[in-house]
């Protein structure tokens, strides 16, 4: 057991590494192509971006959740691994042949003429993912390979940026980065491949087995996805390029800290289901408890720090000209926690255990929801309507997946630690208003804040006895005290 509790510190500390690299990315690079393209530039880019992302969710169906789900049950068994693997890409080719016929065929229409060009560029990330079989690499837990892969293609990226997206007219040019950056390293995924299991030259598939629980995770991600980027989707649409800009503007701070939060537990999916499906519930009740918790300990501060710091991390981000996006990021903090509890929820536990339908039924009623509001509040209030909708559309779906929940684990001992991570993050508010009168530098503002915020705040958890920061410090001590001796 002492093993695979240290393999699962590394996959986290690996995983964490991936994404923060994948984080670096948008940072460093959303502050140059903001005020390079401007405010339509970014919104055109955003616009093929999410439209795209609707067809990438066609093409990969629900198999990447699946696959794991289903496939960490055969990891010790590389012949049925592979047939089953053989089985995933053999559907997943099928689905993407499909979806790429209905997204050419959409392209004719005549609302879609001016951005023929950079949909088609987006759309090369549906046969990215394809080779990619990502989820093969979570199922063995090869987060060391995907890890420096995706350092690589993410310098790559970078340097491409600064060296070719030079005026406006470039967004073209950056709409290319961005997809060598998120999926180009997939090739390099199908070639490794053969390292770990072999694919194809099997008898007797099987795909009506998968056929059932593909299409009902597909369906709770068309529902997720639906509500996530019906919004910008909505927004360019009814009020334009500029408000989509401001949005994405806005959200771009969210979505860099809802992918850090989620990739901490990212790695336990695999983990998770492999002892919801041999029957190991004191195991699984353990691990989850702890994900649960670590989720609730880094997305408390994320949110007060977002809320506190929207307007500098405007200015930083984006410079002058983006200020009517300060109250849409303000509003798009609240749903940090609620966000990232709810695929905790979703993916973790109801996943595992096979309540995908519950899943399905609560993402569905959030992007109802999302979807009515929309379309009443966008016109009049435009992104900050698009903001405040995204809040009632996560708590719906939070309140619904409560329900199954509670027949899997006990919910008040995982809010145990609620009160301590209130406390703690209250703190950052005082922190952020006394950094504030004393600086005016927006940088400086953001930099003392979050190392201020971040030792008080751990520090105030130390005193309230919190059993993650108390192991981690026992961690901690232990390495560098191996380290010295």
């Amino acid at each position: 057991m002492a093993n695979k509790e240290k393999s699962i510190k590394i996959n986290i500390a690996l995983n964490l590494t991936r994404n923060i690299m994948k984080i670096l990315f948008p940072l460093i690079s959303f502050p140059y192509v903001s005020r390079v393209l401007g405010a339509d530039g970014l919104g055109k880019v955003s616009f093929a971006q999410s439209f795209i992302g609707f067809f990438t969710l066609f093409a990969g169906l629900g198999i990447f959740a699946y696959a794991i789900r289903e496939g960490s049950k055969l990891k010790n068994d590389k012949e049925k691994l592979g047939k089953f693997s053989t089985e995933m890409v053999i559907i997943n080719t099928v689905s993407s042949v499909v979806t790429y016929i209905a997204f050419f065929s959409i392209l004719f229409i005549p609302a879609l003429m001016d951005d023929r060009t950079i949909l088609i560029v987006f759309s090369m990330t549906i046969a990215f993912n394809v080779i990619g079989i990502e989820w093969l690499y979570n199922i063995l837990e090869e987060y060391k390979y995907i890890t420096i892969r995706a350092i690589a293609f993410q310098v790559i990226s970078i340097i491409s940026m600064f060296l070719f997206v030079k005026t406006k007219d470039d967004f073209l040019i950056y709409a290319s980065i961005i997809v060598v950056a998120s999926v180009g390293s997939n090739i390099l995924n199908l070639i490794n491949s053969r390292k770990l299991v072999k694919l194809f030259g099997y008898n007797n598939y099987n795909f009506k087995q998968h056929f059932k629980p593909i299409f009902i995770i597909f369906g709770t991600s068309i529902a997720s996805s639906v509500y996530l980027n019906s919004d910008i989707t909505m927004l360019s649409l009814m009020k334009g390029d500029t408000a989509t800009g401001l949005y994405t503007v806005a959200t771009k701070i969210k979505i860099i800290l809802v992918t850090l939060i989620s990739s901490l537990v990212a790695v336990l999916l695999p983990r998770l289901s492999y002892y919801a499906k041999t029957g190991k519930v004191n195991e699984y009740n353990e691990l989850f408890k702890k994900g649960f918790n670590l989720i609730l300990l880094i997305s408390f501060p994320c949110f007060v720090g977002m809320f506190m710091l929207s307007e500098n991390l405007i200015n930083i981000l984006s410079g002058n000209g983006y200020n009517d996006a300060i109250v849409t990021m303000k509003i798009l903090s609240f749903t940090l926690v609620l966000s990232a509890i709810n695929g905790i929820i979703a993916y973790h536990l109801l996943l595992p255990f096979n309540h995908e339908r519950s899943t399905l039924i609560a993402t569905t009623l959030g992007c109802i929801v999302n979807l009515l509001l929309n379309a009443i509040f966008i016109p009049i209030y435009s992104q900050n309507a698009a903001a405040f909708t995204t809040i009632l559309a996560e708590f719906c779906v939070l309140i619904y997946c409560l329900r199954p929940a509670t027949k899997i684990v006990n919910l008040s001992n995982l809010f145990g630690n609620l009160y301590q991570y209130l406390i703690a993050s209250s703190s950052i508010v005082l922190v952020s208003y006394l950094v504030r009168r004393l600086f005016s530098n927006d940088i400086l503002v953001f930099l003392i804040t979050f190392i201020a915020s971040f030792a008080i705040y751990f520090l105030i958890l130390l005193i309230l006895k919190n059993d993650l920061v108390i192991y981690g410090k026992n961690f901690l001590y232990r390495k560098i005290k191996k380290q010295l001796v």
